[in-house]
């Protein structure tokens, strides 16, 4: 091979090197419910953060994103198709989900509609997995932190003394003043913050505007994340420029090989 394609497919093995997963930083597997095994997809790519939206439907909760789906298709398990299989890789690397990551592993969860009652589900459900899930207050050794997103109940969310269960925060939320350990991440539609030019990238104004926002919020120590981010390799590298924690996409592979890159 000449050089550059020598370069290429070592870049492309980066995350598998010595037959395993590594995982790649500013990951978040977006619209989760789409791929095929919506977890595995992720974690066979190293994303280190994924998004499940949550249907309630007769007590239980299913992935899934409209009421319609309830009726019309089959939905997978969120229990049986997220913690199940986290605790098990959890348990069998021995307290990690990939070989010498020390970070957390972001299980963002979408509440479609009736945010307190699905909470107080899940609050029943994650009991048998609180090995692995950090919590402030009862497991800083946790590497899974959950946050809610969607239909949030803020207060009830607040109020949980356990902390296992974290908020998804908009950017009204930061004239509330809310802990980070509480509300860790500030998340808004990539649109509201900034727009891209006719030449798909930010320009000085618009590159201001989202280091103003990033900076909104890490003054209160929150980190960033927003959707809705067009699948674009110049925004991409603005993202990473202007330090947004986590970058959003539909496209797992295409993400995972450019932050390698990088």
């Amino acid at each position: 091979m000449t050089n550059w394609l020598t370069c290429a497919f070592l870049i492309s093995c980066l995350p598998f090197l010595g037959g395993q997963i590594n995982a790649v930083p500013f990951t978040h597997a977006h619209n989760d419910y789409l791929h095929e095994n919506p977890l595995q997809d992720a974690l066979e790519h190293g994303f280190i953060s994924v998004e499940a939206d949550i249907l309630m439907g007769n007590g239980e909760l299913y992935v899934g994103h409209d009421r319609i789906d309830l009726r019309n298709k089959p939905l997978m398990n969120f229990q049986a198709t997220y913690l199940e299989p986290l605790y098990q890789r959890f348990r069998s690397m021995n307290g990690s989900l990939y070989p010498g990551y020390g970070g957390k592993f972001y299980l963002w969860i979408d509440i479609k509609y009736q945010g307190g009652d699905v909470f107080m589900i899940l609050k029943e459900m994650i009991q048998p997995y609180r090995e692995m899930l950090y919590s402030a207050n009862e497991n800083e050794r946790g590497k899974v932190m959950i946050l809610i997103s969607g239909d949030r109940p803020v207060d009830m969310l607040l109020a949980d003394s356990s902390g296992y269960f974290h908020i998804d925060g908009r950017p009204a939320d930061l004239q509330k003043n809310i802990s980070s350990t509480s509300m860790p991440f500030i998340s808004e539609h990539f649109n509201k913050i900034c727009r891209l030019n006719a030449n798909d990238s930010l320009d000085k104004e618009e590159l201001g505007k989202l280091n103003n926002f990033v900076s909104q919020c890490r003054m209160q120590q929150k980190k960033v994340r927003l959707w809705a981010t067009p699948e674009n390799e110049i925004l991409w590298s603005q993202l990473l420029q202007a330090k947004v924690d986590l970058i959003n996409t539909d496209s797992l592979s295409k993400l995972s090989r450019f932050i390698l890159k990088q």
